[in-house]
Formats: structure tokens, sequence, C-alpha cells
């Protein structure tokens, strides 16, 4: 996708697309907060501050903290507060940068923080540029405890004269939507990673620097193992097509299984109407897949711009084409035609098997 800006579900997609493609995610996590010590420094050497603190949850946002905290430890004095224990850090890529930060202690001062009273003692607040890496996009309900507390500070510093920098999101803001928890921090400057994080923007996340991290274009583009997290159970009392409307054009006289094999995972993986369009000459064997399929059926052995469903593809959410089609000069024809009509309409679509033989790429995206 080229869109610039992002959902948390795509990036966590794209996220796990790029550990699938070979970039690990502990290197993910090392150019976010390589790039976010670059802000903080820029920040910090065009202010009067004399300190940088960091405040960090658990998560991913407190390891892109802990990774710009050893970028900047021998440039300035740093303080950095973890709120709550180390031993209940779960993930892998900022455990591992804990360990590191844990062996740092005469470059930086390191606290593990079960209440907030120490922190209450700080000296020079309004000279100091403080980092919000609490809280990442997966806040849910109302801030309470120490996190409250925290961002209290926060909020209260910056008031006396200190700047603020947040991480990816500001804590207690929703990236998808903007809207706002009982509490959140209101930033000078927000680091934003890969993306334009589609619920921020200057009202609730003050100056934004978007900070590429090395996510390949492909995690976006291929299906991979990340494009799991998409699937979501249907509701209760949901209809059929709530779930999404799928059209799979493939198949042609050789091949009938291709087009109903891609057609059933689209029902196991969470839609619940699947049409199929075929050659009348395997029609009748892709029906025998599953009483679920709708299958519509044209003349032709395989597929030429004559039989272009121009009106099921405006009809479904997602098209799928290309399994079992061949690779008849024909059928490239109306597959250069479906890309165009689908990208002109905005329409999803998936493209496999002897497709892949036949696009035209610069139509992808």
């Amino acid at each position: 996708m080229k869109n610039d800006l992002i959902s948390t579900l795509d990036m966590a997609i794209a996220d796990v697309n790029s550990e699938y493609l070979g970039v690990k995610r502990v290197l993910l996590m090392e150019n976010a907060g390589r790039g976010l010590s670059d802000l903080i420094w820029e920040v910090f050497t065009s202010s009067s501050s004399t300190s940088i603190i960091i405040f960090a949850g658990k998560g991913g946002n407190g390891g892109d903290g802990m990774v710009a905290a050893r970028h900047l430890a021998d440039k300035a004095d740093i303080f950095f507060y973890l709120l709550g224990s180390s031993t209940s850090i779960k993930k892998k890529s900022t455990k591992q940068n804990w360990k590191i930060l844990e062996n740092m202690s005469q470059s930086l001062k390191i606290y593990q923080l079960d209440n907030f009273g120490e922190v209450n003692n700080l000296k020079k607040i309004d000279k100091a540029v403080i980092v919000d890496a609490i809280f990442g996009t997966g806040i849910k309900g109302e801030i309470g405890g120490l996190y409250e507390e925290c961002i209290g500070f926060i909020n209260s510093s910056q008031q006396k004269g200190a700047k603020v920098v947040s991480v990816d999101t500001p804590s207690g803001i929703d990236p998808n939507t903007g809207e706002s928890a009982n509490i959140f921090v209101n930033p000078d400057y927000t680091a934003i990673f890969h993306k334009q994080k589609q619920g921020l923007s200057e009202q609730n996340a003050g100056r934004i620097r978007i900070i590429p991290i090395g996510i390949p274009p492909e995690a976006e583009k291929i299906v991979g193992p990340g494009d799991l997290l998409g699937i979501t159970k249907s509701k209760k009392w949901s209809k059929k097509g709530d779930h999404g409307k799928i059209l799979v054009i493939g198949g042609n006289e050789k091949y009938s299984g291709a087009p109903a094999l891609a057609a059933m995972a689209a029902l196991q993986t969470g839609s619940d109407l699947a049409t199929i369009f075929a050659p009348k000459s395997v029609a009748q064997a892709v029906r025998c897949y599953s009483p679920e399929f709708i299958v519509q059926e044209y003349s032709s052995p395989h597929l030429t711009i004559e039989n272009i469903p121009y009106e099921e593809i405006l009809q479904n959410d997602v098209i799928v084409f290309g399994p079992g089609l061949g690779r008849h000069s024909e059928t490239q024809a109306a597959v250069l035609k479906i890309q165009e009509f689908s990208k002109q309409h905005n329409k999803q679509s998936m493209i496999d098997a002897h497709t892949l033989h036949l696009i035209n790429p610069s139509l992808l995206y």
C-alpha cells in the first residue's frame, strides 16, 4: 500500500511480515530507537535543556525508549524510568534491550518504579527533555495508578517548561481514532515509526516526525503470516455477507481445483460469502467442492475480455484473481482490464497463481 496513513492492525501485520521476510523485530526496534534518539537530541540541542528523562512502559514503546537511551548515553545526562518491574517484560526485543541497559549503569541512571515518590524529587525538571515511551497502540480503557501519575507528571512538567517527545503515539491517545483516554500526554513532538497513524495529527501529537525503520515494502504487499492477525470471529448475530464478500476469478478448461481451494480458504478465514467466476466446462466440478459456493459460469473455455464480470467486481469487497486461469494471451488481456477496473474503483485485490505471470506490476499499488 502506498497510503500515507496506516492503522495499528496494518502496522502489526507489516511488523510480522517483515520478520517473515528476514527483518527481525529486534532490528526494527533498533532502527526505531536510533531514529527516536536523533529527534530527542535535536530537541535537546535546540533548547536550554540539561537532562533527558525517559519514562518507559514494558512493551514495544518502552523498548524503543531503551534503544534511544543507549544511543544518547554518552551525550547527555540520562534518567531512565521503567514503570513497573522488569520481570514482567514479555516482548522479547524489549527484554533484550533492557538487559543491555542493565549493563550500562555507569553511563546512565536506571530505575524501576513501583511508586512515583522518587520521581517527584527530580530537580530542574523545567530544563529537561521528557520522553513519553509509556503506551503504544494497544491501550484500552481508563488509565490509573502509576501510569496516571506519570502522565500527570509529564504534563505538569511541560507546563513548567520541559519539552516532551512521545514515542510513536502519545500515551493515552488512540492512534486509530484520535480519541483520548481519561488522561493523556499532549507532546511537543511525536516520533512516528514507518507511517503516519491514521488517528494522529498536530492537534493531538504535536510536531510529527515520520521515522523509517526498515520495513520492506513487500511486507505490505505480499500475503504473509502477519495477515492472519486480520482474521476476526463472526459476531453472534451477523448474517451472510457481513464479514466480507469474496469474488474468485479463476479456472480454465484444465483447472477446477485452484479457484475452489481459494474460495474455501476465504470461507475458513472469516469471509462468509464466496462467489467463483469460472468457465462452464469446469463450473460443475467447482460446485462439488462445497455447497456454500456461489458459482457463476461463462461459455468460453478460458477468461477473455468479453467475459469480464464487471458488475460482480463492484458488488464484492475483495477480488481474488488468478487461481487456475492459465496463461492464454486472451486471458492476459482480460487480467490487465480487471487490474485497471479494480484500481479505478478502489477494489482490494489479491493476485495469485497464473496471474502473477500476466499482471502489469505498475498497476499493483
